[in-house]
C-alpha cells in the first residue's frame, strides 16, 4: 500500500510592476498525510463550520475526514464502493458520497459520520454538487443523467436526462443554469434548472476531459 498526502494551498497576490495587472500565485501552506491509502484519491468536500475536509479515497473504498485545525485525519469512513464525488449539505448537516462501484449515493451524518441513507442511482455515480439556495443535491451518473436529490427527505425527486455520461458539471444560481461537460459529444451542455432539461449545446471543438474538479 502507498502512503499519500493531500496538499492544501493558499493564495497571495503579487504586484509584478507598475502598469501590470495583479498576478495571483498559489503558495503551498502545508501537507497533511492521509496514511496508508491504496491507489488514487478523487474528489474533495468541506464542512466549514467544523473545519473538516473530506477526501474520497477511491481505490481504498474509504473517505478520510481531516481535521484542518489539527492537520490530521480524524476518522475514516469505510463500507463504500469506489467513492468518487463528495458534497456536504450544511443546513441538513449531511455528507453525500457518490459510489462509482455500486452506483449509489450514500448519506452520512455530519457529526459522527454514521450512515443514514443510501440512494440507488445507476452505474458510475460520480460528481456531486450541492445547491444550498435551491435546497437540492445533484449527482452525475450512468450513460447520461443528473440525479436531483431532495436533502430534506433524502430521496431522488427527478432526473435530468443527457446524451452521454457527464464528466463534470457546475451550478450557476444567478442564471439558474447547470453547465455540463460532455466530452463524448465534444460540448458543454447548458441545463435550464427551471425546466429541468437541456436548453443549449456549446461545441468545444475537442473533447474536454475534466475542466473542473
Amino acid at each position: 500500500m502507498k502512503s499519500f498526502t493531500v496538499a492544501l494551498a493558499i493564495t497571495s497576490t503579487l504586484l509584478v510592476s507598475p502598469g501590470w495587472a495583479d498576478e495571483t500565485l498559489f503558495l503551498l501552506e502545508r501537507k497533511i498525510p492521509l496514511g496508508e491509502v491504496r491507489g488514487r484519491i478523487d474528489h474533495l468536500a468541506v464542512d466549514l463550520a467544523r473545519n473538516r475536509l473530506f477526501v474520497a479515497e477511491l481505490e481504498n473504498d474509504t473517505v478520510a475526514v481531516i481535521d484542518l485545525n489539527a492537520n490530521k485525519v480524524r476518522q475514516v469512513i469505510s463500507g463504500l464502493n469506489k467513492p468518487q464525488g463528495l458534497g456536504y449539505h450544511a443546513s441538513t448537516n449531511t455528507l453525500y458520497v457518490a459510489n462509482g462501484g455500486d452506483g449509489t449515493a450514500a448519506i452520512f451524518r455530519g457529526d459522527d459520520y454514521r450512515e443514514i441513507a443510501r440512494i440507488p442511482l445507476g452505474a458510475d455515480a460520480d460528481n456531486v454538487r450541492v445547491d444550498a439556495v435551491g435546497n437540492r443535491v445533484y449527482v452525475a451518473y450512468g450513460a447520461g443523467a443528473l440525479a436531483v436529490i431532495d436533502p430534506t427527505n433524502r430521496n431522488k425527486v427527478a432526473d435530468i436526462e443527457l446524451n452521454a455520461h457527464p464528466e463534470s458539471f457546475q451550478l450557476d444560481r444567478r442564471a439558474n443554469r447547470i453547465f455540463v461537460n460532455d466530452p463524448a459529444n465534444q460540448a458543454i451542455v447548458v441545463i435550464d434548472l427551471a425546466a429541468g432539461k437541456a436548453m443549449a449545446n456549446w461545441p468545444t471543438g475537442a473533447a474536454l476531459i475534466s475542466p473542473w474538479p
